[in-house]
């Protein structure tokens, strides 16, 4: 059946018939909607008058819930009027997260906020930048799940309970859509009450940026001013002009709304399958009659399903399109080189591939197989092991070591599931690794390791070495002792720093002390900036190594001018006249560095 329909609880499901009028929705948005009259026939008597609201309809392999249903009188019975939304709408609009948090967001760490216990997995396709939020969240589901993927000019599809995100769903094809050819009728409706020619938008501590179109003197307002965009108040998240800059110029590029919905004559019915409009996707249109030579997208779909499913109606709306007449750049060589491959043209050599691509195919080439035809579509065997099986039919591709009870590698329109990944060369240019904490991105200068709550945070591994930024490196030897815990620097250094210490001419020593509250005795060093001093009029000499180290007992005496110790709470660093003979010390200043570790002294 094309369609079924369940109460509530899905306990009690039906063949969906005596409906007309079918009709769906799907924008680019992802939104999809369903609309339909069902009349009473002898099929669903039985649970025609038991429908009611929030009813599931399932059509075309898609869930819908019906929120509203309406009722008409008609003859000695009535009619029943059903609104169904798209399951996803439905479950995020009526699920609330409470939770607030400001700052910045990587997509992933917004969708794990915003779809966590939703019931919904995701994955994503592409690489979007971090957002900045302040205050975000305590909304519906469905109100942050837009504003998010509006933040991060995001878009997605979903099949069953798993969404995936990219920067564009649809893809760049090469239908042409033309009058007399596929097209019935062409509506052009042109938005300007919101166009504008200049915007000035404001960031931080002063930042402007601003954007003014060149088409400003033709569309100047009474006074000959420009017509200025809505910029709202400063974002004192953006401190990057070339960020600001760029909102302004889509401010007004944005501006000026110019939408056109065609009538597609639908042949699909009739066995012709290509040029069929799908979401997202982009198309180039052609309409002599109002000068239209464009490429553009399709943003809304609006078909109409007759009982057995065929497509009576079919209305598509294009929208954000640029003129076509410009001209492009000629493709390189290389290009038309790879062109020519794909069509057959020119052939690989095969020394160029790499080995292990040379062995697998000289694998292929060298097994003998046998093909069979039948419900599950084409199944090729190998003759000596018929368990090794490769199944092809329009779901996809799958590849089975034990006769199709299980896939080791499994080609579907949602994505490739293998255990059999083997390769020559793998261009990494856009590779992500997505893990809880983490992903791995590859954009062909290096391999990033980043984190998924802060994106500043990241270790970037190239060819000119290892940078890490906010983050550590830890080293541990063969017994497991830490030699570099990177929490400091490479040293495990607790604390540093310089302090100075007077002393008054005369005097038998001078003190100072460093408070550090370790709880234990740390190993430390210290030295004295400079390398010695001038003998006095006493004739000492106050001569100083440069390092003194120091342990637990007490450090290294030198000269017995110098002695510097530690506890478990602070660093001693005194100064001595030389012996109990000498005069007293000398007036001066003293500068020392010191150093406190994390190991404890022996």
């Amino acid at each position: 059946m094309l369609g079924r329909i369940y109460d509530p609880l899905e306990t009690k499901a039906y063949n969906l018939t005596g409906f007309d009028k079918m009709t769906r929705t799907r924008r680019v948005n992802g939104e999809k909607a369903l609309t339909f009259d069902l009349h009473k026939t002898p099929a669903n008597a039985h649970w025609f008058d038991q429908l009611s609201h929030m009813w599931r309809v399932d059509w075309m392999g898609e869930k819908y819930i019906a929120p509203l249903i309406g009722d008409a009188t008609e003859g000695n019975s009535y009619v029943r009027q059903v609104d169904a939304i798209y399951r996803l709408y439905d479950d995020l609009r009526n699920d609330r997260i409470y939770e607030t948090f400001s700052g910045s967001r990587t997509f992933d760490a917004m969708m794990n906020f915003i779809l966590g216990g939703s019931g919904y997995t995701f994955s994503t396709a592409d690489f979007f930048k971090a957002q900045d939020f302040e205050n975000f969240g305590n909304d519906f589901r469905s109100e942050l799940f837009f504003t998010a993927l509006e933040r991060y000019g995001a878009e997605f599809t979903e099949s069953g309970m798993h969404i995936t995100f990219r920067a564009k769903i649809g893809n760049e094809t090469d239908y042409q859509y033309r009058h007399k050819f596929n097209i019935e009728s062409v509506e052009r409706q042109i938005d300007a009450l919101d166009f504008s020619t200049y915007a000035r938008f404001e960031g931080k501590d002063g930042l402007v940026a601003e954007y003014t179109s060149p088409l400003a003197d033709m569309y100047p307002l009474s006074n000959g001013g420009y017509r200025h965009a809505n910029s709202g108040e400063p974002d004192d998240r953006v401190t990057n002009y070339d960020t600001l800059y760029a909102r302004a110029k889509k401010a007004v590029d944005d501006s000026l709304k110019i939408a056109i919905t065609f009538k597609f004559e639908d042949m699909r019915a009739a066995g012709y399958n290509r040029a069929v409009p799908k979401e997202g996707d982009s198309v180039l249109m052609v309409e002599d009659r109002l000068g239209l030579k464009i490429r553009t997208r399709i943003v809304e779909i609006v078909e109409v399903f007759d009982a057995n499913g065929n497509v009576i109606d079919c209305d598509v709306t294009l929208s954000n399109f640029t003129n076509l007449t410009e001209q492009k750049k000629r493709q390189e060589k290389a290009i038309a080189d790879i062109t020519d491959i794909m069509e057959g043209n020119k052939s690989i050599p095969f020394a160029a591939l790499d080995r292990e691509l040379q062995r697998l195919a000289n694998q292929i080439f060298a097994t003998e197989s046998q093909v069979e035809y039948n419900e599950n579509g084409i199944v090729a065997r190998t003759k000596n092991n018929p368990d090794h099986m490769l199944i092809l039919n329009s779901a996809g591709l799958l590849i089975s070591l034990d006769g199709g009870k299980t896939a080791r590698l499994a080609i579907t329109a949602d994505g490739i599931a293998t255990e059999l990944l083997t390769a020559g060369s793998i261009y990494t240019n856009n590779i992500k690794i997505v893990g809880d904490g983490d992903y791995f991105y590859w954009d062909g200068s290096g391999l990033y390791a980043i984190n998924k709550q802060d994106e500043t945070r990241r270790v970037v591994i190239n060819s000119n070495g290892i940078r890490v930024d906010y983050g550590m490196i830890e080293v541990k030897g063969e017994a497991g002792t830490v030699i570099i815990d990177g929490t400091s620097n490479m040293h495990k250094i607790l604390a540093t720093g310089v302090v100075q210490m007077n002393t008054a001419a005369g005097d038998n020593y001078a003190s100072l002390s460093v408070y550090h509250g370790l709880g234990y005795t740390p190993a430390f060093s210290c030295y004295m900036q400079g390398d010695s001093t001038q003998p006095d009029e006493n004739g000492m000499s106050f001569v100083l190594p440069r390092h003194i180290l120091g342990s637990a007992s007490g450090g290294l005496n030198l000269l017995s001018l110098v002695r510097a110790e530690a506890d478990p709470n602070r660093l001693y660093i005194r100064v001595h006249r030389a012996n109990d003979y000498a005069a007293g010390l000398p007036a001066k200043t003293l500068t020392f560095r010191y150093f406190i570790y994390k190991e404890v002294a022996f």
